[in-house]
């Protein structure tokens, strides 16, 4: 392979075109970098042969935006990168001098993670090493596929506060060939030229201000412009499938997985001896999950087309380890030894990240899972993680479209969605002050649902780790951890309960012969959300959830409560809040309650969700005052 890499000293002619004085005013506002010019070219030979040559220039105008000035190009057996060049240009458009890189300075990385054990994916990565902001970094390069699963997309913000000057996709494809492409987000409409050996489809656009990451907002590639593209037949490792259909796509998946399940004789016989007896559909499920959770491990492995099909079952029943799609593979097998359906599953994972695009047929996946649909019920199977519950997913494949795989194809369904009355946080507490308006609190919490994955990092810690997390984690000034301790429940529905015993200084504060106390212990909502008068993206609220609050304060010998506040009751579409207040003079008991509905809600309604969210602010913030009588 022949590939130069230049910092190339221009020749006059360019007439500075990168000069940052030349870009239009209003592209600097709120923006980090400008992409100067972006062109791409994607050219389709066949259903397994394909090019895409990329040129851009992107003006780093401060460090926020230093990492869009590398250059970063995965690659496999699949994809090979050609043609890497680039060069560097001041703030007015001259090439820096002085720096002529090598083709060794192209740097060539193992793209694995920790948990990779063997893996052909690669990455080509530079550095200008430019620090003297604002410059311009202009790149080119070749990328060739043979085997064609995964088309190119063209996102038009790769990240917020970034604008664009320039930018424009082209697809060619031969006269007859057939392909998809999906506009979304408003991006330019295609333009089409229909040549006497090929189609050629073009989309362009300029001068576009940047996109400002507002909070509560839906991730930039659900609302960035883009236009998808995927294959109707492809062909990658000398597999052929097709994908006009989730249909289709999953008949291509039971190809590459077929005979994939056979277990050796020893296997079947250990695994029927687990269920022995056991008539439970679901509690026979439950053991043999357990089961298979001790035998093996995670480890990825992605080589040669082993990132879409797995490894056979008798192998990671030998070994002990695989990566998604051999454990989720290995556990149907097993399931099928003991007459259990199972469906080998298909899902885009990820805490927080964006569903698939339901109407468009395509390879969105990168993970899979396992679903049993056991007495008129469905149960949904994480199998790469050796702790977690029989039946439970949590936050990282939770409600989003996942693809049914089986010998018929795919089928489209949704995973298991954990509502507020799932995601609980109940916690009680009882708080002895003392006349000098010091206190001790014994305080109990479950954390149940979608929280439970909240905890997991603290209770899987050691014990130095756990109380460093505990202490970062209390939302309580001048306090020590007297003891803690945490009880893991693993159910289909999770939970930990956490018992806690704190001494807290000063919880009341001492005036004159008067104690103020804070109501809400430890669960303020203390950070304002951002005014935002000119919102552009509507509100999304992740995670639906409640949180219930029962705390006691027993009052000092000799004080009475002289001041209190009114009960007060929010309601929203957002959600709802309450607090109600017990005094008996002996202790107030106070109850706060906080429900958060999950979804998407228009960005007109910004307004009235600041005020939501503000007047819980103000309310948790609410004290009471004692008197020495």
């Amino acid at each position: 392979m022949s590939v130069l890499f230049f910092w190339i000293l221009l020749v006059t002619g360019q007439d500075n075109m990168y000069d940052v004085s030349k870009i239009p005013l209003q592209l600097l506002k709120n923006a980090n970098a400008v992409m100067r010019n972006y062109n791409a070219v994607f050219e389709i030979d066949d259903i397994d042969n394909a090019s895409v040559k990329v040129n851009y220039a992107i003006t780093i105008l401060n460090k926020s935006a230093l990492e869009q000035s590398y250059f970063i190009q995965f690659y496999n057996k699949f994809i090979k990168v050609r043609n890497i060049s680039a060069r560097v240009y001041d703030e007015h458009g001259e090439p820096i001098k002085n720096n002529r890189v090598k083709h060794e300075d192209v740097k060539d990385y193992s793209a694995i993670t920790g948990y990779t054990l063997y893996d052909d994916n690669r990455v080509k990565f530079i550095d200008p090493e430019i620090k003297v902001f604002p410059f311009t970094v202009e790149y080119s390069y070749q990328v060739n596929f043979k085997g064609l699963l995964n088309y190119p997309k063209w996102q038009l913000f790769e990240e917020y506060n970034i604008s664009v000057e320039k930018s424009t996709f082209k697809t060619i494809v031969p006269k007859d060939f057939k392909f998809r492409y999906l506009e979304r987000n408003n991006p330019p409409k295609v333009k089409i030229i229909h040549n006497e050996e090929d189609n050629v489809y073009t989309w362009d656009t300029s001068n576009v201000c940047p996109m400002v990451q507002e909070q509560f907002s839906p991730s930039l590639r659900d609302q960035s412009p883009m236009v998808y593209l995927a294959p109707n037949d492809f062909k990658i490792g000398g597999y052929e499938g097709n994908c006009e259909s989730w249909e289709n796509f999953g008949k291509w998946i039971s190809l590459l997985n077929e005979g994939q399940d056979i277990l050796p004789e020893d296997a079947e016989i250990e695994i029927k001896a687990v269920v022995e007896g056991i008539n439970d559909e679901y509690e026979k499920a439950k053991l043999l999950y357990e089961y298979m959770q001790n035998k093996t491990r995670y480890v990825s492995v992605q080589i040669g087309i082993g990132g879409w099909q797995t490894i056979d079952a008798e192998t990671v029943y030998r070994l002990g380890y695989g990566d998604c799609k051999a454990l989720s593979n290995l556990m149907k097998s097993i399931f099928e030894v003991a007459g259990i359906k199972s469906y080998y599953t298909l899902v885009y994972a990820g805490r927080n990240t964006s569903d698939i695009i339901s109407t468009f047929p395509s390879n969105q996946f990168n993970h899979v899972i396992l679903c049993i649909p056991i007495n008129s019920d469905t149960v949904w199977l994480e199998c790469t993680n050796q702790n977690i519950p029989f039946g439970y997913i949590g936050s990282f494949t939770e409600d989003r479209y996942v693809l049914l795989v089986d010998e018929n194809g795919g089928n489209l369904v949704r995973s298991k969605s954990y509502d507020k009355d799932v995601n609980r946080q109940l916690r009680s507490a009882v708080i002895n002050i003392n006349q000098e308006g010091h206190s001790d609190a014994v305080v109990k919490t479950r954390y149940n649902g979608m929280l439970y994955d909240d905890m997991i990092g603290i209770i899987r810690s050691d014990a130095i780790d756990q109380k460093k997390l505990m202490y970062e984690k209390i939302n309580i000034p001048n306090f020590e951890i007297i003891e803690f301790n945490h009880n893991e429940k693993k159910e289909i529905i999770p939970y930990i309960d956490e018992n806690l015993v704190l001494k807290l200084d000063n919880y009341a504060v001492s005036f004159g012969n008067r104690l103020m106390v804070d109501l809400n212990l430890m669960n303020k909502i203390k950070s304002y959300p951002d005014e935002d008068e000119g919102r552009t993206s509507d509100i999304l609220l992740q995670r639906s959830l409640i949180e219930i609050d029962t705390i006691i304060y027993k009052l000092p010998e000799g004080y009475i409560v002289e001041d209190i506040p009114q009960n007060k009751t929010l309601d929203s579409p957002f959600g709802k809040y309450s607090f109600s207040i017990k005094n008996d003079n002996k202790s107030v008991k106070y109850i706060r309650y906080l429900a958060i509905n999950k979804g998407v809600f228009p960005k007109e309604t910004y307004e009235d969700f600041l005020g939501f969210y503000n007047d819980i602010i103000a309310a948790d913030k609410f004290k009471f005052v004692l008197k020495k009588e």
